[in-house]
């Protein structure tokens, strides 16, 4: 809005439900979806490494299209008053969150978890349209995605420690499922809670410790290990084979003898 107050330009929105009023920033925004859509069929898959792979992608096709039209940018640019000083485009804003006692908080109508040690204190939030930034005074406690309103973004690693404490709270925990990162630790502690459920939920969580405390893939593949020799998993033994498997091989490199390459010419030679 202000961007466009700056140029003098009122806004309208179209009618629901009516195509023909669709005007040309829509069209081309449908037909670049359609662009993508080809793109993605032509190049046989639509699996990308990571969110940043796939948005050079579209900055890599945003880019092409918009040099079919830099002629006439130029003209449009050469009309339009200079941009305002600032960060006009920066649509940052804040917020004073508090911590609530499941370690999350509450920002335009999404959930996150922080670090379970603010519980009870109120922290400063940034949000922007991909970030979202929690501070305690000006040291930087989280960053992460943006979710949208509804959506949640729970990391074990924030309440373990303080799930630790009070282990029977883990069954009726608000967000457990996000307790577990992968396949294999639910598998787990279904193992164990059929196995000894009296105390499944403390053996769990002490397991899931190890996992926010080292490496997440190697107690996954503990459990893996575990599990395939149909075994109970408890955190002793699965503190034990990520010892095993964190263990450096000793490689042996072999000095190379130069004068192999000699005999090998001089057979070469005599063979010439």
């Amino acid at each position: 809005m202000n961007f466009l107050a700056h140029f003098g330009v009122t806004p309208s929105a179209n009618n629901p439900g009516c195509s023909n009023e669709n005007g040309s920033v829509e069209k081309s925004h449908d037909l670049f979806k359609r662009a993508v859509d080809q793109r993605l069929r032509l190049d046989g898959t639509r699996d990308f490494k990571s969110v940043e792979d796939y948005e050079a992608l579209l900055r890599s096709m945003i880019s092409d299209r918009n040099n079919q039209r830099a002629e006439r940018v130029k003209e449009e640019i050469a009309c339009m008053l200079p941009l305002p000083k600032g960060a006009w485009d920066d649509e940052t804003r804040e917020f004073s969150v508090s911590v609530n006692a499941f370690s999350t908080i509450s920002i335009n109508k999404a959930i996150y978890s922080v670090p379970s040690r603010f519980i009870g204190l109120k922290l400063r939030a940034q949000l922007n349209h991909e970030r979202v930034k929690v501070f305690y005074g000006r040291h930087l406690v989280s960053e992460m995605r943006r979710k949208e309103p509804g959506e949640r973004d729970i990391n074990y690693r924030h309440i373990i420690f303080h799930l630790l404490r009070k282990p029977r709270a883990f069954r009726n925990y608000q967000f457990r499922e996000e307790l577990f990162p992968r396949l294999v630790f639910r598998q787990a502690y279904d193992v164990i809670e059929k196995a000894v459920p009296e105390r499944c939920d403390k053996e769990y969580l002490r397991i899931l410790h190890q996992a926010a405390l080292g490496e997440e893939t190697i107690v996954a593949l503990a459990l893996q290990e575990i599990l395939a020799a149909g075994e109970i998993p408890n955190s002793e033994d699965v503190r034990a084979l990520c010892v095993k498997q964190n263990i450096v091989p000793d490689v042996e490199v072999l000095e190379p003898q130069l004068n192999k390459y000699d005999q090998l010419l001089k057979t070469k030679r005599s063979r010439e």
